[in-house]
């Protein structure tokens, strides 16, 4: 299950192109909403996959070693430790995993030196030396060197973000730091008793996710007019020229999600929204998107217009 503020950007970025776009193709637009959320899946599968390459990187460097005239200290001991890694291991036979690569194209092969670079990258690092040397808590050691990699290490390897980006254009800084939680995620659920083909299903295979997406997106572009009408009778002194063209979308977004999803508590669609606006916006629109959409919301919410169900939310 991807969290909603990814989804509710996707949908940000996807209401951005419509209402910029001449066209006006409602279906085509929600039909390239999800090809932009299922890239991001594909970025996932690439970087579950990593351990995999990094892994082949062990081996090879420990036959090189081995034919060595002259081996030094450190190729004398052979660790295979990271090789045999047990979380790689149980991502290298998951069924899910393989089924959805090969299905997608999704393997290193092309990024062999990249890859040979992070390896080397990962050798030198301080979590890698304390890791080679335990012998203790096998499993529980394993999976922190994973999470260490992608929470820690990867971040500061510059070459692959680049190289991602280079690949597809719905590749983003956004995506790649997302793919990489959605991999710490996976890995922190794993246990021996965990199935990792489950874990991998609860990320892409979300009915809800689809729902919210396909919602939020529709009752947007439905309610455009009206939502416009109410942003604007509450912004005095403003004409909707001088109003940016994401500050907009984003207040036409919340009102949308206030309204029309009873589940979600006012605040927490409120809060969402003005942190959006402190990544996507100018430095002030989040103040400037809070006091319109709390004016707004005062105004729905005297008509009767908002309703909220749910244990700890507003009856109506």
């Amino acid at each position: 299950m991807f969290n909603r503020r990814f989804l509710r950007v996707k949908i940000l970025q996807a209401l951005y192109a419509y209402f910029q776009s001449e066209s006006k193709d409602e279906g085509k637009s929600l039909r390239e909403l999800h090809l932009s959320i299922n890239r991001t899946f594909d970025l996932y599968l690439y970087l579950m996959n990593l351990p995999l390459a990094l892994r082949q990187q062990g081996e090879k460097r420990l036959e090189e070693a081995t034919k060595k005239q002259i081996p030094s200290e450190d190729d004398l001991r052979l660790n295979r430790r990271f090789i045999t890694n047990s979380l790689a291991e149980a991502i290298g036979t998951s069924d899910k995993i393989t089924k959805l690569s090969n299905d997608r194209g999704i393997n290193w092969t092309s990024e062999t030196e990249s890859v040979s670079r992070f390896y080397k990258f990962i050798r030198e690092s301080d979590q890698y030396k304390t890791y080679m040397e335990k012998t203790d808590n096998e499993f529980v050691e394993d999976r922190e060197m994973l999470v260490s990699i992608f929470r820690d290490l990867l971040p500061k390897f510059d070459l692959f973000r680049h190289s991602f980006q280079e690949k597809s254009i719905y590749w983003d800084e956004e995506d790649f730091d997302y793919a990489s939680f959605l991999v710490v995620n996976t890995l922190k659920k794993m246990s021996t008793r965990k199935k990792l083909d489950d874990l991998v299903k609860d990320v892409y295979d979300n009915k809800d996710d689809k729902t919210f997406v396909e919602k939020l997106f529709s009752k947007t572009i439905n309610l455009d007019a009206k939502t416009e009408k109410l942003i604007m009778d509450n912004a005095r002194n403003w004409d909707a020229e001088r109003i940016a063209i994401i500050d907009m979308i984003l207040m036409k977004m919340a009102v949308a999600e206030i309204v029309n999803f009873r589940q979600i508590p006012v605040k927490v669609s409120m809060n969402e929204y003005i942190d959006i606006a402190k990544s996507f916006s100018s430095p002030k629109s989040s103040q400037f998107i809070n006091g319109i959409i709390d004016k707004v919301v005062n105004e729905l919410q005297l008509k009767k217009k908002v309703v909220k169900v749910g244990r700890g939310l507003m009856e109506g």
